[in-house]
């Protein structure tokens, strides 16, 4: 079982990593929105939080959300209007999400719109383990 601490901490540490743009994932930013996943994947998100976690918060969202159950529709809304290197996109992306109050709720817990989909990506595109 995870705690709802645990929880915080994998979605706001994977988060802090994507906005920080920290050099341990150095790679290329995605030039197209199809991208995303692999961007995803090479971003080490799991360094500071579980994907376990983050996935589960991405099934929930899809729930109350089954129109957005499309990882091309769901790259499309993340990456639409990118002009930056994608990690300031997403951490401007969620502070634009607070601002208006687009936000969401899974397993309890309120999530900006932006990271609730980037949850959602991080379910229909990696393989749970085990």
């Amino acid at each position: 079982m995870v705690h709802r601490r645990d929880c915080l901490r994998g979605v706001v540490g994977s988060f802090l990593v994507v906005a920080l743009e920290l050099p341990f994932h150095s790679r290329a930013a995605p030039s197209t929105a199809l991208d995303l996943e692999s961007w995803l994947h090479d971003a080490n998100l799991d360094f500071l939080g579980s994907r376990t976690l983050l996935r589960r918060l991405g099934a929930e969202y899809l729930a109350q959300n089954p129109q957005e159950h499309n990882v091309r529709q769901l790259s499309v809304l993340l990456c639409a209007a990118r002009s930056k290197p994608f990690g300031r996109h997403l951490h401007e992306r969620i502070a634009e999400d607070w601002l208006a109050l687009d936000t969401a709720v899974a397993d309890g817990w309120v999530l900006s719109r932006t990271e609730a989909r980037l949850c959602a990506v991080l379910h229909m595109t990696e393989d749970s383990p085990g």
